[in-house]
Parts: C-alpha cells; sequence; structure tokens
C-alpha cells in the first residue's frame, strides 16, 4: 500500500470521513432524498476503501461496514445535538 490514500485503509479513518463526505454531498446537491444518506455513507466508505488500494473483497466489505459505522457516529452526534437542545 504505497497509495497517497493509504491512510484510508484504517477502518477508523473511513467511519469518520465517510459522513463528512455525506454532509458535503448533501450540501452540494440539495435533491438527495434522506433515505439515501445512510446508503451514501456505505458507498463513500467502499470507495475511500478502493481507493486506498485494498483489493475488492477487502475494500467491501472493510469500508462498508466502516461506512455502516459512519452511519453510527453521525446518529450518535445528532441524537446528542437533539439532548442539548441544539
Amino acid at each position: 500500500m504505497n497509495s497517497v490514500f493509504s491512510w484510508f485503509s484504517d477502518p477508523k479513518v473511513i467511519a469518520v470521513v465517510a459522513p463528512l463526505l455525506v454532509v458535503i454531498a448533501k450540501r452540494v446537491v440539495s435533491t438527495i432524498p434522506p433515505v439515501a444518506l445512510p446508503v451514501l455513507s456505505v458507498v463513500f466508505g467502499i470507495l475511500l476503501s478502493a481507493v486506498s488500494g485494498d483489493d475488492v473483497t477487502t475494500a467491501i466489505t472493510t469500508g462498508g461496514m466502516a461506512g455502516l459505522a459512519g452511519v453510527g457516529v453521525r446518529e450518535i452526534v445528532d441524537q446528542g445535538k437533539k439532548a442539548l437542545g441544539k
């Protein structure tokens, strides 16, 4: 993994970056339905893992699961904001 993007092979990085990409995509393309946002996080996770140089199977499993974990991270942040009344 001598790729410039090799640090994306870490699932913890993918779990944080994928939701950020979803937020950026949501702001750029305002017509994305809310139901598609969790799916986009998984897709971005797979793409990030593939860009890092992982093979296809690893990119799909690791990237997909890390993207799904990113959905959980985003949900925790959303619930925390609601609990604090923001």
